[in-house]
């Protein structure tokens, strides 16, 4: 997260690719229906700013507002317990990138 605060804006994207997330943490495994290896955390750090769907399906038109993003934390697991940020996650980008975080969803 700190490298991502400090990427040089407007230069060039930035992604980091986790491989997987740690299920023994019992934050982590709490927040899912059950572990799975593939489920993967990348974290975008954009040279300009994209308008993004807070709310996609891959089966149907963005719908919903957009929003101005440049910095992006993308987990890729569907099977999640309740709706919102993985608490882990939101609590670290808050630590690095404020509390005013906006949180979207992409199905299909």
């Amino acid at each position: 997260m700190p490298a991502l605060q400090r990427a040089p804006y407007g230069e060039e994207d930035v992604a980091v690719v986790f491989q997987h997330l740690d299920f023994t943490n019992r934050a982590i495994a709490d927040y899912f229906r059950f572990e799975d290896a593939r489920t993967m955390l990348v974290a975008f750090a954009l040279a300009r700013p994209q308008n993004r769907p807070l709310s996609t399906n891959d089966g149907w038109k963005p719908h919903g507002p957009l929003h101005p993003v440049r910095t992006c934390l993308v987990h890729t697991f569907k099977h999640a317990m309740e709706d919102g940020p993985l608490p882990p996650l939101a609590s670290v980008a808050a630590r690095y990138f404020g509390v005013d975080l906006v949180v979207g969803e992409t199905r299909g």
